[in-house]
């Protein structure tokens, strides 16, 4: 119910303190620079942890990239580079994907479907991955679901 679309928080000001103590990936990797701030890149970075859809053959820790502007964030070079070395590391990584007002992002997960892409180290190609994920998760039901591409 707080939720402004495309503008964040209605009530930041006076947010309760669980989410004042909440910091996204941003603020807690330090080699992220400002143009990383959400507001700015429209990425947000969340960490996703253990039962929250992470196949077994993975650490148990790993990010999520939430599209948060257009979709046409999924272009950005930064991203795409964090995303591929991320996955090239072995951390897993899923894509955010927008909602209705009420109901969880969708999370698509990535390194099977950009698993190629990233070995060769083809931008385009990763692009496309990451495009067609964002369609998956779009396309999806109204609840958070968890996407094995």
């Amino acid at each position: 119910t707080h939720c402004t679309p495309g503008g964040g928080c209605k009530i930041y000001e006076n947010r309760p303190t669980v989410c004042a103590r909440w910091y996204c990936g941003w603020r807690k990797l330090p080699h992220l620079t400002d143009h990383w701030r959400p507001d700015r890149c429209g990425v947000l970075i969340c960490f996703v942890g253990e039962g929250e859809g992470i196949p077994p053959e993975f650490p148990q820790l790993g990010l999520k990239f939430d599209v948060v502007a257009s979709p046409r964030v999924l272009a950005w070079d930064p991203l795409i580079k964090l995303i591929g070395l991320e996955i090239a590391q072995g951390r897993p990584v899923f894509l955010g994907v927008p909602a209705p007002i009420g109901y969880e992002r969708r999370k698509v997960f990535l390194n099977y479907a950009m698993a190629h892409a990233v070995r060769v180290r083809e931008r385009q190609l990763m692009l496309e991955c990451l495009e067609a994920a964002y369609r998956v998760g779009v396309q999806e039901g109204r609840a958070e679901k968890t996407i094995f591409a």
